[in-house]
């Protein structure tokens, strides 16, 4: 169920990112416990292009804006 809700996120972050100039999201758990450390990275294949932003305690983070339009975001945790 908790992979199920990464995956949900995922996709809906890849939606946000894409159309966004600079975006934020809140990563957490299934009761809404915020993720500390959690990497995400935003990749475009059509330059082999990444970047990689890291969760606050809080659970937040913020892609600032992009030189490329994402078209795969990948979320990392040692507990996922």
């Amino acid at each position: 169920m908790f992979r199920c809700f990464i995956c949900f996120a995922i996709l809906s972050l890849l939606s946000i990112v894409a159309y966004a100039d600079n975006s934020v999201g809140f990563i957490s758990t299934q009761t809404s416990t915020p993720i500390f450390g959690a990497m995400v990275t935003a990749f475009s294949k059509s330059s082999t292009t990444a970047l990689t932003v890291f969760t606050d305690t809080e659970g937040k983070f913020s892609l600032p804006s992009l030189s490329f339009k994402p078209d795969r975001i990948r979320i990392r945790h040692p507990h996922f």
